[in-house]
Order: structure tokens, then C-alpha cells, then sequence
């Protein structure tokens, strides 16, 4: 047998044995077998003669054998499968699909069923949607049937129970919570202090007149400081013109006041 290239070979044996046998006298005892061999004769012309031996003598045999064994290792596959718990043995899956509404020219409305090449392709579809294994023994069912649809009217309902109103007050309700602070305290603190800066300004001069005749003369005179309603109403007049370009800061700047007094 042939030895494989890719074979791996696991044990070798040769066992080898060689033996002979001596010679053992042959032919008829007598006075032939004992005469002494006659001298060789060598011709001139012609082949030698052969050299004569004792009567009766044989030579003795020799016998060898030889025998190998060897031993290749078995081929061996080793496969580990691991199959993840609960696994699938077979899946079977059908899907009933609706008939397509069309509206023709006129209007009217009206079913019609889906034809075999867009059933086959909704079959492709489910197959690779739902994982579909021919080996495994699967099967998916498409079919195409009208479903029964029924007309509910829709109930008038208080528009207090309607969930959109709701959520819709709900949702400005936080909005409208700011803008109510920030109208009273512009109407309860702010408009009132620009009130008292109005009148607390002085009275304007009927005429002019010079420095000299206006004025007495400084000196010996202390000095005053300015008043203070000057700046109330430079202070006042910043937050009407801040309330008029950026009315959102405004109304922050209010609700942090509210925050903290709460």
C-alpha cells in the first residue's frame, strides 16, 4: 500500500531473519562415490571442464525474510458547536395584507387587489425580515385579502375634555404666568417711581437771564451736591429704555426677583 504524503506515521517495525543450512552427503554409497576426483583437463580448443567433486556432496542452502510494519495515525476531525439558548428549530410566519385604495378621475374611491409580482416581492421582504431558512424547514405565507373597515363617528365632546386644548393651555400657562408678573411690577413698582420723578423735576424759567444777574457770586458760598433725583431718574430712565429694546430680559430679570421672594 502506497504511503500517504499528508499521512503521519505512528510506529515503524522491520524485522529481518537469515539463516543457511550445512551440506549433506548425496548419491549412492559404493566404491564410485569413495574413488578421489579425476584430474582436471584443460583443452586447447573448447570450454573447461567442470572440477569434479566428492561423490555425494552437496552445498547447503540459505534462506533470509524480512517483513516491515508501519502504522499511520487515524485522520480526526474535532467540531465544537455551540448553539445559543432557546434557538429556533423552525419558523413559520403569514402575513395578510390589505387591498390598495385608488381614487380614479371622478373621485370615487375603491379597493383593488395586489397583483402576483408585488405579492412575490412582499414575500422576499418577510423572508429577510423575519430571518427565513429554507435548510432550517421554514415557511412564509403572503396572501392578500380586503379588510373589513368600520366607520366611527366621531363623538362631540366639552371642549374642556379635549386633550389638545388642554395641553395646549398647559403648555402656555407658564408663559402667561411670567408675563402677568412682569406687568405688575412694571405697573406696581416701576410706573409709579417714574411718576414721582416727573414731579419731582424742577419748574421750568418763564425767561432767560444772564450768569451774572441769575447767579450771585460764589464766593464765600459752600458748595452743594448734586440732588439725588437726578440720578433716581437717570436709574429710572435706563430700565424704561431696557424694558423697550429687550423686554425678555426684562421679564427674567423679574421672575428672578419672584423666585427669590418665594
Amino acid at each position: 500500500q502506497a504511503q500517504k504524503a499528508d499521512a503521519a506515521i505512528r510506529s515503524m517495525q522491520t524485522t529481518e531473519t537469515t539463516g543457511s543450512s550445512a551440506a549433506t552427503p548425496t548419491g549412492i554409497p559404493g566404491a564410485a562415490t569413495n574413488q578421489p576426483p579425476v584430474p582436471a583437463t584443460a583443452p586447447i580448443n573448447g570450454a573447461s571442464q567442470p572440477l569434479q567433486t566428492a561423490g555425494g556432496a552437496n552445498n547447503g542452502s540459505s534462506n533470509s525474510h524480512r517483513e516491515a510494519v508501519t502504522n499511520y495515525e487515524l485522520d480526526k476531525t474535532v467540531r465544537v458547536t455551540r448553539n445559543a439558548t432557546g434557538g429556533i428549530k423552525r419558523l413559520n410566519a403569514a402575513v395578510v395584507i390589505n387591498n390598495v385604495t385608488k381614487t380614479d378621475a371622478k373621485g370615487k374611491t375603491s379597493t383593488v387587489p395586489l397583483s402576483q409580482e408585488e405579492l412575490d416581492k412582499l414575500t422576499t421582504l418577510v423572508r429577510e425580515a423575519v430571518g427565513y431558512s429554507e435548510g432550517r424547514g421554514d415557511s412564509v405565507k403572503v396572501i392578500n385579502a380586503p379588510f373589513k373597515v368600520e366607520k366611527i363617528e366621531a363623538e362631540d365632546i366639552p371642549f374642556w375634555k379635549n386633550a389638545d386644548l388642554r395641553d395646549g393651555l398647559r403648555s402656555l400657562a407658564v408663559p402667561a404666568t411670567l408675563l402677568v408678573l412682569a406687568l405688575i411690577v412694571v405697573f406696581g413698582a416701576i410706573r409709579p417711581a417714574l411718576k414721582a420723578a416727573e414731579k419731582a423735576r424742577p419748574e421750568r424759567l418763564e425767561a432767560v437771564v444772564d450768569d451774572a444777574e441769575a447767579l450771585p457770586d460764589g464766593e464765600g458760598l459752600p458748595a452743594l451736591a448734586a440732588p439725588a433725583n437726578n440720578v433716581v431718574a437717570q436709574r429710572l430712565e435706563a430700565a424704561r429704555r431696557l424694558a423697550k429694546e429687550n423686554p425678555v430680559a426684562v421679564a427674567n430679570i423679574v421672575r428672578g426677583w419672584v423666585s427669590k421672594e418665594a
